[in-house]
């Protein structure tokens, strides 16, 4: 008869199945939230004053400071592989934009990059509000060429058409 030790003893007892534990419901598969996100809301927009009119156009835009318009801007392009803007404006020779897409969570570059066709330049809806995101910010002088008229750009609506010859501004 093979003797065994008080240690391999208590090691095979440690290891013999034991029965299961009273029963738990299985682990839910949803992510805990303290409160449900909410779509973003529904915006209304009017159209506005003619591209084709800039100065009405600016005008427009100055006394509806802070609200959301929607702007068809022509974007230009560094070159071929479009990894840089390298200028804006509403319309074709309209106002000459600096855009901001600090507000953004997916860069501009990138969003446009993949929604315009080939070429070196492209017309986009663009939602965000007129005027610099945050006041006092510093300007380094990089700007060369005709002042710039700040833009926030939160969100790339789609492609423009032809048929965009107007601005937007959101419904109060």
């Amino acid at each position: 008869m093979i003797r065994l030790s008080g240690a391999l003893l208590l090691l095979l007892l440690g290891c013999a199945a034991r029965p299961a534990p009273a029963s738990r419901p299985p682990p839910s598969l949803e992510p805990t939230v303290a409160t449900p996100l909410t779509p973003p809301p529904a915006r209304t927009f009017d159209d506005g004053p003619a591209v084709a009119d800039p100065a009405a156009v600016l005008t427009w835009l100055d006394a509806g400071r802070g609200r959301r318009v929607q702007l068809p801007v022509v974007v230009q392009f560094d070159d071929q592989h479009r990894l840089a803007v390298t200028g804006a404006s509403i319309g074709a020779g309209g106002v000459p934009l600096k855009l901001d897409d600090t507000a953004m969570g997916i860069a501009l570059i990138d969003q446009l990059r993949t929604l315009c066709p080939p070429g070196p330049a492209c017309t986009v809806w663009l939602e965000g509000t007129w005027g610099p995101l945050m006041e006092g910010m510093p300007d380094f002088g990089t700007d060369a060429g005709p002042a710039r008229h700040d833009f926030a750009v939160r969100r790339v609506v789609g492609l423009a058409d032809a048929t965009a010859t107007q601005v937007r501004g959101e419904r109060p």
